[in-house]
């Protein structure tokens, strides 16, 4: 099956964009941001299942989420919304999630005497 991801769609109301999609798509992997946040689209996203035949995946947050982060209490942070997450897409019936490793950053990055996560 062939569907339709794009970050600008996190900037238009979701009811919107999921009629658009609905015309030319069966599957709409939704990044989980914006108007797009799983727990202010959850309603649409029944809605659309239901009455538009639409299909979902999800993409786990990306704005201020670094799984690979080596500051521990913000690792941990991420590491929950991305679990949240993926509950949530259970709870709404979305098989797939994407989640990305995460990445090292600023003077983290210079210190190779850290071992590697």
């Amino acid at each position: 099956m062939i569907g339709i991801a794009s970050v600008s769609f996190c900037q238009s109301p979701f009811m919107n964009m999921a009629e658009l999609v609905s015309k030319k798509f069966k599957l709409w992997e939704i990044l989980s941001e914006g108007e797009d946040r799983l727990e202010l689209a959850r309603d649409g996203i029944r809605y659309a299942k239901d009455s538009l035949d639409l299909e979902f995946q999800v993409h786990a947050p990306l704005s201020d989420v670094n799984i690979g982060s080596v500051n521990e209490p913000m690792r941990l942070a991420a590491v929950n919304e991305v679990k949240q997450t993926i509950i949530m897409c259970r709870q709404l019936d979305i098989p797939l999630v994407t989640v990305h490793p995460g990445f090292v950053q600023g003077i983290a990055f210079l210190d190779r005497s850290r071992p590697s996560r």
